[in-house]
């Protein structure tokens, strides 16, 4: 019996160091030292580019020993994209140069070029032979389930393929989803009956962090001896494993092979629509009690990893801004500055907040609040003390937005979306204010009932994918649009009911300067239509909202401003100077609200010209973990609504340290 033995570590940029230094204790750690002592099994790794940079200064001795079982010949270690992008999502140019710099990083830590690559969540397309070449790459893992999508039986994919993109090779090895299932969370007895039932060698290369960081992992791989167990086997003989170098140095290729544009199965599932994934859900489950699945699993498919910039606009924000900004630093001089830039802008590019599965993925703040630290970095190396206006579609949803930087803040100003602010970026503190996520229906808040699977063995554990949580979503609300900043509600009958202004498109009226003025003809009745304006505007740490007067048309209007805090439980809230609870719904009136940021160091001040209700709450949303619900802050509401509108309406936005 063969196999070949990969597993891929991961911690996402922004991840505390918390998190990180306890997967090294209950995870990286003891695998590697229980590794050391079986000199016969062989591995490959792939750790991420972050993470080993983490390792290096924070837990040397991993490295270390990673290094001396590398020079013994039971590791070989995979390249990457540097700060594990999905390589279809960024730049050409950029992912070549994230492949290149990893594999320079490793042969400087390990003496030794990688000849192969981790493909970021299996996501293929068509052009990554070509990158990979550029990049000096030979091989790569993906899942059978691109094999089976390309028409090829499962009982053929126990060996190594390759494919081409003009004229460019690269070797394939297709991961087996049974044996994936398999290790660590059955006996090692059935994965080596598995095994013995091959026709070739067995591929498997999976997520480390599922021996000893997932649910109950740790106790079966590390207290209950699981891994030692499997380890005593390969080293007894009753199961050999190879070094993907050496089984493409012991045999030829299976074939020519083109893919699909595709990821693993489950992808497929979580990157629909939620009423989609919910029927794709409900579809492959009636296959699987009808024993019917595998037979037609090539066959069916869910959605592409790149639905995910449609599923979450805020993620597709995130993502045309991240490609905005490789542009320009890209047209830079050669020097430091652009080098440091870059380094921003890569780690910008990190996979984890820009969608969403079993893990939290763009539902977990900091992760966001990452990407738009290290963007803001780049901005600020990239434009300096220069201010910068554009007008152009920069997130290519077919409208032009308003993009101002200045040192001290980036404004996107978005028409088509009520005039409302999508990025309010303060650079000394590199924190986006509107680093904001809507509550969105997801496909598991529909399921019905819970489902914790039977373990299919009585020696085994549930996989994070065999288990199914049901959340009671009765108390949830879901909203209709974006958590932006500054988009309106008026009223034309004394406040007895509401349009929101949020889906309306406003046109660019003037431009003076940094100060932008926005029109929109709302109607207000069958026969008459009045001109609204807003006036947004830019100085130095100031952004001011105007309302100019609408004629003698009598009108109602509240103005909804959505920020992100850090953290709530650090924060201070004061209305004319009265101090009150941030976690508690605040409705009160004033025309002063005074906010302390205290983990980010950052003051916000909102000054009204009038008189007003203020309606202050936070906003949740309830996603899904391999672990169960997690309950998350995602955003502030504040509601403006001015007492008596006789003049015009007028809010400022101060932002500074504290």
């Amino acid at each position: 019996m063969k196999l070949v033995f990969g597993v891929h570590a991961h911690q996402p940029v922004g991840n505390p160091d918390e998190i990180i230094e306890k997967a090294f204790d209950k995870c990286y750690m003891p695998f590697l030292e229980t590794l050391a002592n079986f000199p016969r099994v062989k591995i490959a790794f792939h750790i991420s580019g972050h993470l080993m940079e983490w390792a290096l200064e924070k837990r040397e001795h991993f490295i270390e020993l990673l290094k001396e079982l590398h020079k013994r010949g039971n590791v070989e270690l995979l390249g990457g994209g540097l700060y594990e992008p999905i390589l279809s999502s960024i730049p050409k140019e950029d992912a070549i140069d994230q492949l290149k710099l990893f594999s320079e990083f490793i042969e400087s830590v390990f003496g030794e070029r990688p000849k192969g690559a981790w493909l970021t969540e299996r996501v293929w397309d068509s052009f990554i032979p070509s990158i990979f070449k550029e990049a000096g790459i030979t091989y790569t893992f993906v899942d059978d389930y691109h094999f089976l999508c390309t028409g090829l039986d499962e009982e053929n994919l126990n060996g190594f393929y390759h494919t081409e993109h003009e004229g460019y090779k690269l070797y394939l090895f297709p991961t087996n989803q049974k044996l994936r299932y398999l290790i660590p969370f059955r006996s090692t007895s059935s994965v080596s009956q598995f095994l013995r039932a091959l026709n070739g060698p067995g591929i498997i290369f999976d997520d480390y962090e599922k021996f000893g960081l997932w649910p109950e992992t740790y106790e079966w791989v590390y207290e209950k001896g699981w891994l030692k167990e499997f380890f005593n086997i390969i080293n007894q003989g009753e199961i050999t494993t190879l070094l993907p170098s050496e089984l493409l140095d012991q045999g030829n290729s299976l074939g020519l092979v083109y893919l699909p544009t595709v990821s693993y199965f489950e992808m497929g599932e979580w990157s629909l629509p939620a009423k989609k994934a919910f029927l794709f859900k409900e579809f492959t489950t009636f296959l699987e009690k009808e024993n019917l699945l595998q037979k037609y699993k090539g066959l069916v498919r869910g959605g592409q990893w790149k639905n995910f910039f449609i599923k979450y606009p805020e993620s597709n924000y995130m993502q045309k801004k991240m490609i905005f900004i490789s542009k320009r630093i890209r047209e830079l001089p050669e020097g430091p500055s652009k080098e440091k830039a870059k380094r921003c802008l890569y780690r910008a590019q990190c996979n984890d907040a820009y969608w969403h599965g079993i893990f939290g993925g763009i539902y977990f703040p900091h992760l966001r609040e990452s990407i738009f630290k290290e963007l803001s970095r780049a901005e600020s190396l990239l434009f300096g003390n220069r201010t910068e206006v554009f007008i152009e579609d920069i997130d290519l949803d077919d409208s032009k937005e308003i993009y101002i930087y200045t040192p001290q803040l980036t404004c996107i100003i978005k028409p088509n979306l009520g005039g409302s602010i999508r990025e309010l970026t303060f650079h000394p503190n590199h924190i986006n204010l509107v680093n904001t996520l809507s509550r969105k229906k997801e496909h598991y808040h529909m399921i019905q009932r819970a489902q914790n699977n039977a373990k299919r063995e009585e020696n085994s554990i549930s996989t994070i994918h065999e288990r199914i949580y049901k959340l009671d979503t009765n108390s949830i609300e879901f909203d209709l649009h974006e958590r932006t900043f500054g988009y309106e509600e008026v009223s034309f009958d004394g406040g007895k009911t509401w349009v929101s202004l949020i889906s309306e498109k406003f046109e660019i009226e003037s431009i003076e300067g940094l100060s932008f003025t926005l029109r929109k003809e709302i109607a207000v009745s069958s026969k008459k239509e009045v001109a609204f304006r807003k006036k947004i505007e830019l100085v130095d740490n100031f952004l001011k909202i105007m309302y100019p007067l609408i004629g003698e048309t009598p009108l109602d209007l509240r103005v909804f401003l959505n920020i992100k805090l850090t953290s709530i439980d650090f924060t201070s809230l004061k209305i004319d100077r009265k101090a009150l609870q941030v976690k508690e719904e605040n409705l009160s009136e004033g025309n002063e609200i005074e906010i302390e940021d205290k983990i980010s160091k950052t003051k916000l001040l909102i000054k009204a010209n009038q008189y007003s209700k203020i309606s202050i709450k936070q906003i949740y949303t309830f996603s899904q973990t391999e672990e169960g619900y997690d309950r998350i802050y995602q955003a502030t509401e504040i509601a403006l609504t001015p007492l008596e509108l006789k003049e015009a309406f007028s809010i400022l936005f101060k932002v500074e340290k504290s």
